[in-house]
């Protein structure tokens, strides 16, 4: 009973899924209500969302763990690439399955333009490409995207003097808002999803 102590909670729960090994990152979506949410979750369960560890042990910890009466769905990534499946064994050591959900990742477009002086080396291009991308994949799990601390990735290179940067979800962005996630999204980057142009 003591060894179990906790893990009936949200909280509780979500902390013995993120201490299996491997685990990197864990998000638990909830719908407390008796309809459908507007996800398509089942009234009264829960939709996991675990990056890293094996399938089959986050699976069966899920199982576990998850507090009494509620069900599990991963309606969000079904069919997917997202979407997790691992071996279980049910209290009446039935082998089935269980089906899970891993973080849905989103890609993040720059449009960045850019004058700079003298002092901007020759590879300044790909440092602030490195740089923005660097600073994409740190983010987090479900982590709003606050285009005003790009510019702070940017001036970490020498001999930017002015930089206005486009973000989206597309190519060719035209936006300068924040990019709000969904607590089940990780936005990721790399250079080829950034363009530099010259002010």
């Amino acid at each position: 009973e003591l060894q179990a102590q906790g893990t009936a909670t949200l909280g509780g729960f979500s902390e013995q899924i993120a201490s299996i090994e491997g685990v990197v990152s864990v998000n638990v979506v909830e719908n407390q209500t008796d309809s459908v949410d507007s996800s398509g979750r089942p009234p009264h369960s829960i939709e996991v969302f675990v990056d890293g560890g094996s399938d089959d042990v986050v699976a069966q910890e899920i199982y576990s763990y998850k507090p009494l009466g509620i069900a599990t769905t991963s309606v969000t990534t079904a069919g997917s690439s997202s979407e997790r499946t691992g071996a279980i064994i049910t209290v009446n050591s039935v082998a089935s399955t269980l089906s899970f959900s891993s973080s849905v990742k989103v890609n993040i477009y720059m449009d960045v333009t850019l004058t700079v002086d003298s002092s901007y080396p020759d590879n300044g291009d790909e440092l602030v490409k490195e740089n923005l991308a660097t600073f994409i994949n740190n983010q987090g799990l479900g982590k709003t995207l606050y285009t005003y601390k790009l510019n702070t990735a940017v001036a970490f290179v020498k001999g930017v003097t002015t930089v206005d940067i486009k973000v989206g979800k597309i190519p060719n962005p035209a936006l300068s808002e924040n990019i709000i996630a969904e607590s089940f999204e990780i936005f990721t980057c790399n250079e080829s999803l950034i363009t530099i142009t010259r002010g």
